[in-house]
């Protein structure tokens, strides 16, 4: 059984659709760990020097054209070079029949998570929180229950809304 030798992109562990600028970053973290890895010096160096020949072929985009084409075994000179000339642009049909597109969704609007409904005929205080656990009860009530609730309310971006009807209820204390 004969053993495989890896390809260069096994060798950098990337897929042979790598992107150049990913390519140059998992060079670099390769040598990092390498250099970080090895001890000894010789095996370093032949790591490195592995590390290093695939990065050149596979960054140069000729070396990489050639090489991807010695790998899936077509002899250069049958590939066709890829230019501009050689591109044939098909003409483009209209579509024979139309398809109806449907119009944009409206979207839905969404109640903030921090509202309160004022009370008519009431002061200050006397907004109804209607969330958390204290949904349905006015400032005045969550002061008389649990006034550190309303001093963490106030701190919170949920309270800024009712910072003055806080700080109004929490005042007399």
């Amino acid at each position: 059984m004969a053993i495989r030798k890896p390809t260069l992109y096994q060798l950098l562990m990337v897929d042979p659709g790598v992107d150049d600028d990913v390519l140059t970053v998992v060079y670099r973290r390769l040598v990092q760990r390498t250099n970080l890895a090895y001890e000894d010096d010789a095996r370093r160096r032949e790591r490195l020097s592995v590390i290093e020949q695939a990065y050149a072929v596979l960054h140069d985009p000729d070396r990489r054209r050639r090489y991807d084409l010695r790998v899936a075994g077509i002899p250069e000179r049958d590939a066709q070079p890829v230019t501009p000339q050689t591109v044939s642009v098909l003409p483009v049909e209209p579509p024979r029949e139309t398809i109806p597109i449907e119009a944009p969704r409206q979207a839905v609007p969404v109640k903030p998570a921090t509202t309160a409904v004022p009370v008519v005929g009431a002061g200050a205080g006397s907004r109804l929180l209607d969330f958390g656990r204290y949904a349905g009860w006015s400032l005045r009530q969550v002061a008389l229950r649990d006034p550190d609730y309303l001093e963490w309310l106030r701190r919170t971006p949920g309270g800024r809304h009712f910072q003055a009807d806080i700080s109004s209820v929490l005042a007399p204390r």
